[in-house]
């Protein structure tokens, strides 16, 4: 998921019959192969890049990651075709089971429902109140190289836009972000401000649009307990965190 940060697929295109035939078994690798994706969830840019062979994916860097998000081209991002089978079958497992992707997020994963009396803010301002916003690892991170960690911020309270449309930030909202980045991932961790970098992907790219976020990437942060204790209110981090960087321990 994002269990965090989660994008649609644009809209949707065909596959012609021969393009699945070929490439289907190439395409089985992990625990999910194309077979068990129904063809109807096949769509769009994810109707490409899950048929392919985890072999023709080139893992993100940081420097194309900074190219990619300084340049704010959001929708080249993308996840490890097996990675991105097992995400299109949990998201429709997750909306049979409970109707949209928010839902689960806000009850089994925030915390903040089914009752809207958990999910209503608490502050009037970002950051103003700790109970209005949770840091959790993403549960389907994109195809970052290893030692990448992708964590979602997300908030009670609406991030200010300047158009809901294309979801682009208020000043005042980019500020704000760029303040809580620093005191809660730099300064506590002690990296370079080059080893951090934050996006808030564009409404089209957004697949749980009832609940803001926003996406922060640390570059190989130090391995002790600092980040452990950053997303202490997530479950099983340290197991996260160790199955994207090798230097993790468990």
């Amino acid at each position: 998921m994002d269990g965090s940060g989660l994008e649609t697929e644009p809209e949707a295109i065909g596959i012609v019959e021969p393009v699945l035939e070929s490439v289907k078994e190439a395409a089985v690798s992990g625990d999910v192969s194309i077979e068990h994706i129904p063809r109807h969830l096949l769509v769009g840019a994810d109707a490409v890049n899950a048929l392919r062979p985890d072999s023709d994916f080139v893992r993100y860097s940081w420097d194309r990651l900074k190219e990619i998000i300084g340049s704010n081209q959001l929708s080249l991002l993308g996840r490890v075709p097996s990675d991105l089978r097992k995400y299109i079958l949990w998201k429709a497992q997750t909306i049979e089971k409970y109707g949209k992707v928010s839902n689960f997020i806000l009850q089994e994963r925030l915390h903040w429902g089914p009752g809207e009396e958990l999910a209503a803010p608490s502050g009037s301002s970002l950051f103003e109140c700790r109970s209005d916003y949770k840091i959790l690892m993403n549960d389907f991170p994109y195809g970052f190289e290893k030692g990448i960690v992708h964590v979602v911020v997300w908030t009670k309270l609406a991030i200010p836009k300047l158009d809901t449309a294309v979801a682009d930030l208020t000043p005042a909202a980019r500020a704000a972000i760029e303040e809580f980045v620093d005191k809660t991932f730099r300064l506590p961790l002690e990296m370079q401000v080059e080893d951090i970098l934050w996006f808030k992907n564009w409404a089209a790219l957004m697949s749980v649009r009832d609940i803001d976020h926003f996406h922060v990437l640390l570059n190989r942060p130090p391995v002790d307990e600092r980040l452990v204790d950053i997303l202490g209110e997530d479950v099983d981090v340290k197991r996260k965190w160790a199955a994207i960087d090798p230097r993790v321990e468990l």
